[in-house]
């Protein structure tokens, strides 16, 4: 209701597997509250990426049994699948900034993610030791300075939506 005081509008749009808005601009509260009720029970509006992490995990533990390098490629394609997963979403947000260029000031966006990192895929490297993520010179095995890499350039795209939503007059809130 804070949010709506003064003739505010809010939308409610989901980034699942899908871009979806769920209600439009509106000042409605009672249909937004709606919405967002029945959202709990609407598998569409949620992705079941966040909820299978620990069996990503636990995938890891298995594939160590075999082989530190076993493990250390499927951590890679892991990391290098939320990475991917990271950009998607972020792409998707900026289309949905880019719908609210022509409303008047002010404006706010409030994002909620549940598995955004700023370092995505970087946590995967947590089962391995120093020495298997490097060579017996001190250089990154390949898997590794993959994931190394890819985590570091992963604050890049959160930091192009924060400029695109400064520069078209939105706070915005993550």
């Amino acid at each position: 209701p804070k949010l709506l005081a003064g003739g505010n509008r809010a939308m409610i749009v989901a980034n699942a597997t899908e871009l979806k808005t769920i209600v439009p601009l509106t000042s409605n509260l009672a249909q937004l509250e709606a919405a967002l009720a029945k959202m709990v029970n609407d598998s569409s509006t949620f992705d079941s990426y966040a909820t299978l992490e620990e069996t990503r995990m636990s995938d890891i533990i298995v594939e160590l049994d075999r082989g530190v390098g076993f493990a250390m490629a499927l951590a890679s394609r892991f990391a290098a699948d939320e990475r991917w997963r990271q950009e998607r979403d972020l792409r998707r947000l900026s289309m949905v900034l880019g719908r609210l260029s022509d409303l008047d000031s002010p404006k706010s966006v409030l994002y909620f993610a549940d598995t955004m990192r700023q370092n995505a895929g970087e946590h995967y490297l947590a089962f391995f030791s120093g020495v298997d993520t490097v060579d017996a010179n001190g250089r990154p095995v390949s898997d590794s300075a993959q994931i190394q890499a890819d985590a570091a350039m992963g604050a890049l795209p959160l930091d192009k939506v924060n400029n695109e939503a400064s520069g078209l007059g939105i706070r915005f809130y993550h």
